[in-house]
């Protein structure tokens, strides 16, 4: 078995070629990857800034719901502003849970649409003058709040 030592032009020649095939290869795909990666994250940093803009439209029209509601002359009036804002809170808690739903397991989708059925319900926004002396429902409203952010933060983590 006779081999031929190879021409070290050819030799270089190769390894010339390969590292340009290398290097034009990886030209190509490390910029794919780094765009991929790049609007991923952005998509990512959408989708938490979509769900932080809807909780804090909510925590808004909850705060105003709760201004106008503590005006008894506009809310034993059944007056036009006061039904105004509970339409907003109702609108501004349905499109928050649209945008957190998905990202939440089936217990916690179950606790939002419990809060919206039962303690954002009809009983709840007609309260009467006894309950508005009494401290509970501020820490009612304060459990609720303290629930939205929860759910908010969780939903905001889960974002793939």
């Amino acid at each position: 078995m006779n081999i031929e030592p190879m021409n070290v032009e050819v030799v270089v020649a190769l390894i010339s070629l390969c590292g340009l095939v290398i290097v034009a290869v990886l030209s190509g795909l490390v910029p794919a990857y780094l765009d991929s990666k790049r609007a991923e994250r952005e998509r990512t940093a959408a989708e938490q800034e979509r769900i932080h803009d809807a909780a804090v439209k909510l925590l808004r029209n909850l705060a105003n719901f709760r201004h106008t509601g503590q005006d008894d002359q506009a809310l034993a009036a059944g007056s036009s502003s006061h039904q105004q804002v509970t339409a907003d809170m109702r609108g501004a808690y349905d499109a928050w849970a649209l945008v957190v739903m998905p990202r939440l397991c089936a217990s916690q989708q179950e606790r939002i649409k419990e809060i919206r059925e039962k303690e954002l319900g009809r009983k709840w926004l007609a309260k009467s003058e006894a309950e508005e002396a009494e401290a509970e429902p501020e820490a009612k409203i304060m459990s609720i709040l303290k629930e939205i952010f929860e759910l908010t933060w969780i939903a905001s983590r889960n974002v793939e």
